[in-house]
């Protein structure tokens, strides 16, 4: 394990850590799975606790194993007021970014030399999830799913730089797939760093159980991707290879100094 404060309460097979972590306003209450030495970490935030949400959801468990099958060191949480967090359940959404940063700030006590910082989050969670995006610059990925666009404002993520992919119904009832586009094509056609993916008969709670294994498959499919090595170029047989030969030796003496 690694050397972070948390109580951990217990562990359950194929859940990983019931645990308790430090936050401003107290404990936070979470699963987490510890991979020893991990590169990569994930969080992932469950929908919106004013609604009776918590992070045993059926999609963000789906989320958690698939980061968890893919060598993640991976957390998912309660919001304030719910499970054993402390306090009360909030009806302000910066509060629930805090307890958003919370963990984050707990997973980097866990993991201060990660190389790959990722976060998820489904419904009212993707909209804070990508919040995080924008917010704070050590974030590499992200994983979205079921976006809430007809409840929540995301022009704000306009200007991002950080890949990731988007899953979404097309007979969810709280985002139009047009609406949809319209928000991500900017950036992908500027950058190329959304992937957007749309499930066919799928509604906001990926009620059918084939819509989460297509969702499984989706996101297994993005972080192989995302977590292979970039392919090496090898050039053709008749194709000429340009060398600064100057540059070379400038670089050879260089080195020799």
């Amino acid at each position: 394990m690694q050397v972070c404060w948390g109580v951990f309460v217990h562990t359950m097979k194929g859940e990983g850590s019931e645990i308790l972590f430090a936050s401003s306003l107290g404990k936070l209450h979470g699963y987490y799975h510890d991979v020893p030495g991990a590169q990569s970490v994930a969080l992932v935030l469950p929908p919106n606790p004013r609604y009776g949400a918590t992070m045993k959801n059926k999609v963000v468990k789906c989320i958690y194993s698939c980061f968890a099958s893919k060598g993640f060191s991976v957390l998912r949480m309660n919001y304030r007021g719910v499970g054993y967090s402390s306090g009360q359940v909030s009806v302000r959404d910066e509060d629930l970014i805090r307890d958003a940063n919370a963990a984050i700030e707990w997973l980097q006590s866990c993991y201060p030399l990660v190389s790959s910082f990722w976060v998820s989050g489904f419904s009212f969670g993707a909209w804070l999830a990508l919040n995080l995006v924008m917010r704070r610059p050590e974030i590499s990925g992200f994983v979205a799913v079921a976006l809430p666009l007809k409840v929540y404002d995301f022009s704000f993520l306009s200007p991002c730089i950080v890949p990731g992919l988007i899953v979404q119904g097309d007979q969810d009832q709280f985002c139009d797939v047009a609406d949809l586009v319209k928000l991500t094509s900017p950036v992908s056609e500027r950058l190329g760093k959304f992937k957007v993916e749309i499930l066919e008969g799928a509604d906001c709670r990926m009620s059918d159980s084939s819509n989460l294994g297509l969702l499984q498959q989706k996101i297994d499919d993005y972080l192989s991707f995302a977590l292979s090595p970039a392919p090496v170029r090898v050039p053709f047989e008749d194709e000429e290879v340009y060398h600064d030969t100057d540059m070379e030796e400038r670089i050879l003496v260089e080195e020799q100094v």
